[in-house]
């Protein structure tokens, strides 16, 4: 012991020596130095010496002294022994202590081994575990290194061409930071989707026109169910930070995001269950981080098919996640100082969720529809008798928000009829006078998607709620402006379609409502076995509503029926 000290003695005033004659001009033993630690043959135990005698001198590594310092942060130190891996971190603790400007290079270097360089190395298990003890030794120390951090991990994200193994490892390493550095928690959050978003977007778009003929029946379940009902065993045995498969060579980018919607769908399961049980309050802290992401960075991008549900998961945790995603999307809609783009986005949204959580209670889904047929009303007395016909280009969110009810309406019928006895649900849906809406002058059946359209015209048909074909058979002889549904780009968009990337899914299928119906000739085939008492027009002519009852319903059903969360918004 006292030998290993002597020469770490000797050895700190070599260098000691050698940088100061370095300072003065004098090279000779310092270039010595640095070619004795660039050699690739060097033994452990003399690096281990020269680390000793470095740290001693770690004062005046300063400015002028960067190539040395350099080399050794080239060091491949994570694959040696526990004793140099501790002679190491001494070193550079010293180091950084002492010089934090050399904070950059070093977490640089860090970063950069959270993503493997071949998918077959044995020690990877062990390099990660080495690179994040590292870390969280320097970031104790030097916590403005946070901030480094932040920068690192952008700057050194994989390219979306990397194996599905790299991309995984990456954003398993960045949840694992998480756990030491949990004020990073938004910006790697908001990192992670965005390059899902980028990968999703590449994905080629399924046709959505047919999406309702195309969808299988599912099983009915109560909608008033939440967490403590829900069963977890969709999660299996995969935790948040199990290895992914070293063997995986699909190289398709439905398989990468699969992979990576699976790895933040389960992680966002443990931060909802830190020990095993359902927290209210790690729940609410990662929804809200969710949120504020799903609004810069979600919510603006058209076309996004997938990242979205990592809201729609954590949502089905607890009804007032359910309600202030509502809650957020509503107002967006109300807010004329924003683009159209984005309140229509917001308004498709609102009608896809509605109509897919299976999670979310009746309750929540008619104070939806109250609040959008309220708003179509009192759009409508405003600007109904200036109209002359359909125009997207004008008045865009008017019709993002009808085609948002009636596809709410196709999903939920069945629930919303059956809620009640005494036939009081048929009764609730035609207090909502869905057909002044379809026979206004600002036409939403001309201008929202076709197969919306035909399905909502064929239920409400059904149930004599509103009848529409007169008005679509008046549609199809007019011919459509040019600035009609082709300037209507939320015409295809519906956020929460079926989810069909195969491994993740198990996360999203137990909540998610499936299409309960038949395809559209059946539902036809059913309407012509009724008996028919009222044509389409003598329909339409009967259920027009005065003034004043139409203003009644907008106003007094929203204020009786709707959740404390909501009625701000209603007011």
């Amino acid at each position: 012991m006292a030998s290993s000290c002597q020469n770490a003695a000797v050895i700190a005033h070599v260098i000691s020596e050698a940088l100061h004659k370095k300072s003065k001009g004098d090279s000779s033993e310092y270039n010595i130095i640095l070619t004795e630690l660039s050699r690739s043959n060097i033994l452990d135990v003399s690096l281990s010496r020269w680390l000793d005698g470095l740290k001693c001198c770690a004062s005046v590594l300063g400015k002028g002294f960067e190539d040395l310092v350099g080399i050794t942060l080239d060091i491949n130190w994570i694959y040696k022994d526990d004793q140099f891996v501790a002679d190491y971190t001494e070193y550079l603790t010293s180091l950084l202590s002492a010089n934090p400007v050399y904070l950059s290079p070093c977490i640089r270097k860090l970063v950069s081994l959270m993503k493997p360089e071949t998918q077959q190395d044995p020690g990877l298990k062990l390099v990660f575990e080495r690179v994040h003890q590292m870390l969280n030794v320097i970031l104790k120390l030097a916590p403005g290194g946070l901030r480094i951090v932040q920068k690192m991990i952008q700057e050194l994200f994989p390219y979306k061409q990397k194996s599905a193994f790299i991309l995984e490892c990456y954003v398993m390493n960045l949840f694992r930071l998480l756990e030491y550095a949990p004020s990073l928690t938004p910006v790697v959050w908001e990192l992670i989707v965005n390059k899902l978003i980028q990968i999703d977007t590449e994905l080629p778009n399924q046709s959505q026109n047919e999406v309702l003929d195309d969808e299988n029946g599912g099983d009915e379940k109560d909608q008033s169910q939440f967490q403590e009902e829900i069963n977890d065993d969709h999660v299996g045995d995969i935790t948040p930070y199990s290895w992914p498969d070293p063997d995986d060579t699909c190289d398709l980018l439905s398989h990468k995001l699969d992979v990576l919607m699976s790895r933040c769908l389960c992680y966002c399961y443990y931060c909802c269950h830190p020990k095993g049980v359902f927290s209210f309050d790690d729940s609410t802290r990662l929804f809200y981080v969710l949120l504020e992401i799903f609004k810069k960075c979600l919510l603006p991008t058209h076309g996004s098919s997938y990242p979205q549900f990592l809201c729609f998961y954590v949502c089905s945790y607890h009804k007032t996640f359910c309600e202030e995603f509502l809650l957020r999307l509503w107002t967006t809609v109300e807010s004329v100082s924003l683009s159209a783009t984005v309140r229509q986005a917001a308004a498709a949204y609102i009608g896809s969720f509605a109509a897919r959580a299976k999670y979310l209670p009746l309750s929540c889904v008619k104070t939806v529809l109250e609040l959008l047929v309220g708003w179509i009303h009192r759009y409508v007395d405003q600007f109904d008798h200036l109209s002359s016909g359909a125009d997207s280009f004008l008045h865009g969110p008017f019709y993002a928000v009808c085609q948002a009810v009636f596809y709410i309406f196709v999903f939920r019928h069945k629930q919303l009829l059956n809620a009640e006895s005494d036939c009081s649900g048929l009764s609730y849906l035609q207090s909502l006078n869905l057909g002044r809406v379809v026979s206004c002058h600002l036409n939403p059946l001309m201008v929202c998607l076709d197969s919306v359209v035909n399905m909502f015209a064929t239920l409400t048909r059904n149930y004599q709620i509103a009848f529409c074909y007169t008005v679509l058979e008046r549609n199809r002889r007019v011919l459509v402006p040019q600035h009609g549904k082709t300037s209507f780009p939320m015409g295809t968009f519906f956020p929460f379609e079926p989810y069909t990337l195969p491994k993740s899914s198990k996360f999203i299928r137990h909540l998610y409502q499936e299409w309960e119906g038949g395809s559209l000739s059946d539902l036809i085939g059913e309407t012509d076995s009724h008996s028919e008492q009222d044509t389409d027009d003598e329909y339409l002519q009967k259920h027009r509503m005065s003034e004043s009852d139409h203003d009644n319903m907008s106003g007094d059903v929203l204020a009786n029926s709707s959740p404390q969360s909501f009625s701000s918004a209603a007011n």
